[in-house]
């Protein structure tokens, strides 16, 4: 009676689901079988029991010295002392540093299981449908894209949301039996659910996007989240965008826990880890607010850049989702994750670089200038910068359609001026347009926020730092331009060849500069100019050798600018327009014959 019951809920249970997300309704009645089941809490059981268990049998038995005893320190080790005057009577126990080594390994092992299952998981599956060409009959069904990338969402790690729920009660019980605040116990669990959101998504959309790698996507997927999270654990990097990973591991927000316990100051000494601030958290800042200095804002600041993320990664997935064929990013949203990534990037760079010392009433902090803070930010442009190259470009097709069809609604009695203002409408919101004019105002964006650090830094010199950021604007343009023009240009792997020339002009030419002993401050070092190096070249340039970079660069846009600009053109001419340019023009009959 009662399973029969159990069958009945089940069941309805199922057929609510189903009528609000059918694609939810399918993942789950292929995965939550009892066979899966039970592989997914047999091996979480056992693990537990064995955390429990590798800590019972250092409980104190015999004496005279353990790690869980509460007397004396003398050797490092504390005494072991009686409850009562009897040999039977148990020995006085730290309990709460007992439960916080229990409470330590499970906090280690749950965010690498189900973030990086996840990101696994669900990565495997998007490229499995894309394999068997099952993807495309998703799109044509009624189902909303949203609802389908959903239900993906939702279902496919459904065995992990299981193996985490397992895990609640211990995790929970351990954690209220300790002496830490269990408020930020539940602020761990805000961290890792909205990092989970992040990544999922974006695991998702690299899916999607990443195609071409036949099955590697997952693989790959995973090995990217583990190098972000192993980041976010290392140790201190002052005033550096390195401290950005930290936000995207769940595991730094328990590093608070310590903090204003009863027994502060033996948790201090016994436990090491991730419970524990190791790693200089508390001077963690961000545009020099102290975000390490209190878990609240610390965990605020982890939630709002995971889900803010998430969102961006869940727009660009529902993009891609309903229009594989368009740029993988719009033009509109491309000048706000542009904003967003410049204000995340300058605000870690804007900390001080004191360590301990920040506390010390007689430091007496150094003045930065530009360059200390571009040395850090120039890496995170570029990379945002090639980002932006490959995000933005539209396929050759859709380059040589727009090139053909943009003046279908001009006529010929519109104003110059109408004409021009239309186009730059195209070039700045239109994705099939070529895309340097929103390129270009990208960057725009990226210098207004990089102004306004520099300005609450203090920083009275500006010049280095816009020079160094016109030549990296100059030399990813051109990149860029580079990309478009083979890109139209019909050759077979264009893509791989648009790879090769990027490195070379990034990687290749510093190297080359290198090997033939040439270094920046010398005989020819004006040449790294032209390269990813600027930063070190412009400390020691003179105005002139600046102001020929500049004209190098410009002059050398200009030319990709026209010949990719003619190139268009002449693909852009209808097929009609160019026979009918190719056949002779009959001659006109006499009227007198």
């Amino acid at each position: 009676m009662i399973t029969t019951t159990t069958a009945k809920i089940l069941e309805l249970g199922l057929d609510k689901i189903g009528d609000w997300n059918p694609q939810l309704m399918r993942e789950l009645q292929g995965r939550l079988r009892w066979r899966n089941l039970l592989m997914a809490l047999i091996p979480t059981i056992l693990l537990q029991t064995f955390i429990v268990l590798k800590y019972v049998v250092k409980l104190p038995v015999e004496g005279p010295a353990n790690r869980y005893c509460m007397g004396p320190t003398p050797n490092g080790m504390p005494l072991c002392e009686r409850l009562g005057t009897s040999a039977a009577s148990g020995w006085q126990t730290n309990w709460p540093l007992f439960w916080a080594d229990i409470l330590k390994d499970l906090s280690l092992v749950v965010p690498w299981v189900v973030v990086l299952g996840g990101v696994y998981l669900l990565a495997a599956d998007l490229s499995k449908e894309i394999r068997r060409g099952t993807l495309n009959f998703l799109r044509m069904s009624p189902q909303q894209g949203r609802q389908i990338l959903l239900g993906k969402l939702l279902g496919v790690p459904i065995l992990l949301y299981v193996a985490l729920v397992a895990i609640l009660p211990l995790h929970s019980f351990v954690a209220l039996h300790t002496d830490f605040d269990f408020a930020k116990i539940l602020a761990f669990y805000g961290v890792l659910v909205a990092t989970m959101v992040c990544f999922y998504a974006a695991a998702l959309w690299f899916a999607l996007v990443a195609e071409a790698l036949q099955g590697f996507q997952p693989w790959l997927a995973t090995g990217l989240v583990a190098v972000i999270l192993m980041a976010g654990m290392q140790g201190d990097a002052q005033g550096s965008v390195l401290n950005w990973a930290r936000l995207f591991n769940p595991l730094n927000s328990l590093r608070f826990l310590a903090d204003n316990t009863p027994s502060k100051d033996n948790l201090g000494i016994m436990l090491d880890g991730i419970l524990t601030d190791t790693h200089g958290l508390r001077h963690f800042a961000w545009w020099y607010a102290p975000i390490g200095a209190d878990f609240r804002s610390y965990a605020l600041l982890a939630i709002s850049n995971a889900l803010g993320f998430g969102l961006i990664y869940w727009l660009l997935l529902e993009r891609r989702f309903q229009s594989p064929a368009t740029s993988i990013i719009s033009k509109r949203h491309s000048y706000g994750l542009s904003l967003w990534a410049a204000v995340w990037f300058v605000g870690f760079d804007l900390q001080q670089d004191c360590a301990d010392y920040c506390f010390d009433p007689n430091y007496i902090p150094g003045t930065p200038n530009a360059i200390w803070l571009f040395a850090s930010f120039s890496p995170s442009f570029i990379i945002l910068g090639l980002l932006l190259i490959a995000l933005l470009l539209p396929t050759p097709q859709a380059l040589i359609d727009w090139a053909r069809y943009r003046r279908q609604g001009e006529r010929q009695s519109d104003r110059p001026h109408a004409q021009l203002t239309r186009l730059l409408q195209d070039l700045l919101w239109q994705d099939n347009s070529p895309p340097m004019l929103a390129f270009g105002l990208n960057g725009v964006i990226v210098l207004a926020v990089l102004a306004l650090g520099v300005g609450v830094q203090g920083t009275v010199s500006l010049t280095q730092l816009w020079v160094i950021w016109g030549l990296y604007e100059l030399l990813l343009l051109n990149g860029l331009l580079v990309v478009q023009r083979l890109a139209i240009a019909n050759f077979t792997h264009w893509r791989w060849m648009a790879i090769g020339a990027l490195l070379a002009g990034g990687l290749g030419v510093p190297m080359a500069l290198g090997l033939l002993g040439i270094q920046t401050g010398t005989s020819g070092g004006s040449l790294f100019l032209f390269t990813l190096m600027a930063p070190q070249a412009v400390e020691v340039a003179n105005f002139g050798a600046m102001a020929i970079a500049f004209a190098v660069q410009l002059s050398l846009t200009t030319l990709l600018t026209t010949t990719f600009s003619r190139r268009l053109g002449q693909l852009g001419q209808s097929e009609w327009k160019a026979l009918s340019e190719q056949r002779p023009r009959p001659r006109l009959a006499s009227l007198d014959r």
